[in-house]
Order: C-alpha cells, then sequence, then structure tokens
C-alpha cells in the first residue's frame, strides 16, 4: 500500500508557508491579533479600575473607623489628623445618636466617562466614658 501511495504522487509537496492563503486572507491574523490585543488592553484598565475603587472603599472604611474611635474619645486632634488620610476629595460627615458617634466618609471616582463610582465607608463608635 506504501508502495501505491508513492508511485502514484500522492505524498505531500512543500510549498511556501504563505501559499495556502487566499489573497483576501492574507492580513487576517495582524486584524485579529490587534482586536485581541485592544480587547486585553481594555479588560486590564477596567480590571486596574475595578481595583482601585476597592482600595478606596478600604481607605474610607478605615479613616471612618479612625476617626469614630478618635470622635468617641473627644480627642479632635487625632480626629484631624485621621481625616487627613481620607482620599482626595472626600467629604466626611460625624452625627452623633445617644451614647453611638456615626462616622461617614464618601468620594467619588470617575474612570473617564465612566462613574461617578460613589463610595462610602461607615462606621459607629459606641463613647467611651
Amino acid at each position: 500500500m506504501l508502495e501505491r501511495a508513492k508511485a502514484s504522487g500522492a505524498g505531500h509537496q512543500s510549498r511556501p508557508i504563505g501559499a495556502c492563503l487566499r489573497n483576501n486572507e492574507r492580513g487576517m491574523v495582524t486584524f485579529e491579533l490587534a482586536v485581541g490585543v485592544l480587547s486585553a488592553a481594555i479588560l486590564a484598565s477596567i480590571l486596574a479600575w475595578t481595583i482601585s475603587l476597592a482600595i478606596t472603599y478600604i481607605r474610607c472604611a478605615d479613616v471612618a473607623a479612625q476617626i469614630a474611635r478618635y470622635a468617641a474619645r473627644d480627642d479632635d486632634a487625632l480626629g484631624e489628623e485621621a481625616q487627613a488620610k481620607a482620599p482626595e476629595g472626600a467629604s466626611v460627615g460625624v452625627t452623633e445618636v445617644g451614647d453611638f458617634v456615626h462616622v461617614e466618609v464618601a468620594v467619588d471616582e470617575w474612570m473617564g466617562v465612566l462613574g461617578p463610582i460613589h463610595l462610602v465607608g461607615h462606621a459607629d463608635q459606641l463613647r467611651e466614658p
């Protein structure tokens, strides 16, 4: 059987790499690669922005907890120091209800045309005697 295949010329012939492509298919790999790279870049930037949002939210919650702790002790100096650690453009609200101090740190985040995303960190602290 092997002899018949050789005799009939059914073996593979070597051709240049691009010879099997038709002229209208040239450049398709380049286009697909460009679309893939662009998609990956957009996905990476959205992922980075999402991580940035999570970090900003954690900062808001952490600053709110610090301010609530210092306000519960009536330590205004350390409260001002903690407020300076809030993200840029954040608004800080402190309210006292009964024996509790409630602190809210809020900030709006943007990514170009996406936004604003409103992030709010809350903290409640029982007043210390």
